[in-house]
């Protein structure tokens, strides 16, 4: 009898002892993913590379990331600042772009040219959003260029609307240049219905088919 009660204790003890190994082996292994993945976003190149269409247009693409909420905040606090000042609890896709327009080269002559002396002076204004550089005379206004830059933060994910009211499901599209209006905006969310084995009534079925021929075949 103490023969057997000491098997017991001794593989209790060594199932305990490999619990808590498993445990600190699984902290640690988490902890060595995390590491890797918050590595992953202090190195994501803010870089744009492009494609061709099945059309022949360009398109403008960079590698997605898949990142927990967790990590983010680490990686980036300044960019989960902005998510929760949009209010949004539940973010599902962050997306950040860059956008330049550049326009080159436009000349308005006057209808009638200024009865004064020929002069040619040249003008620039420039903000954070906007840079204008040309040139004015007596018979018409020369622009050199124009350049627009802006800053888009797009975020799909949960929106609280304060107590007592359903939370919804938006994309925010948050737009730094005041220049810039958004007139226009869709989202469209895929969800695909799963295939026929891998629904909970078909786990189901499985498991109880599988119990019931255990069942008869152990009689």
């Amino acid at each position: 009898m103490n023969s057997d009660k000491n098997k017991n204790l001794v593989f209790i003890f060594l199932l305990l002892a490999l619990i808590v190994l498993g445990f600190f082996l699984d902290r640690a292994v988490k902890r060595k993913q995390n590491n890797y993945h918050i590595s992953e976003i202090l190195n994501y190149k803010d870089t744009v590379m492009f494609y061709k269409s099945k059309s022949g247009e360009l398109v403008a693409y960079n590698k997605s990331l898949n990142v927990s909420y967790k990590n983010l905040k680490q990686a980036n606090d300044s960019l989960v600042k902005q998510i929760k000042d949009l209010k949004i609890k539940k973010p599902t896709n962050i997306t950040t772009v860059k956008t330049e327009v550049v326009i080159k080269e436009i000349y308005v002559p006057y209808t009638v040219e200024l009865p004064c002396d020929s002069f040619s002076i040249p003008f620039n204004f420039n903000d954070n959003w906007i840079s204008i550089d040309g040139n004015s005379s007596n018979s018409g206004l020369g622009i050199d260029s124009i350049k627009l830059t802006n800053d888009m933060l797009i975020v799909t994910g949960v929106k609280r609307n304060g107590l007592f009211k359903p939370s919804e499901t938006i994309v925010a599209v948050k737009s730094e240049n005041p220049y810039f209006n958004i007139s226009s905006l869709q989202n469209y969310t895929i969800k695909e219905n799963p295939p026929f084995y891998n629904k909970l009534w078909f786990k189901l079925l499985v498991f109880t088919g599988g119990v019931t021929t255990g069942i008869v075949i152990s009689r």
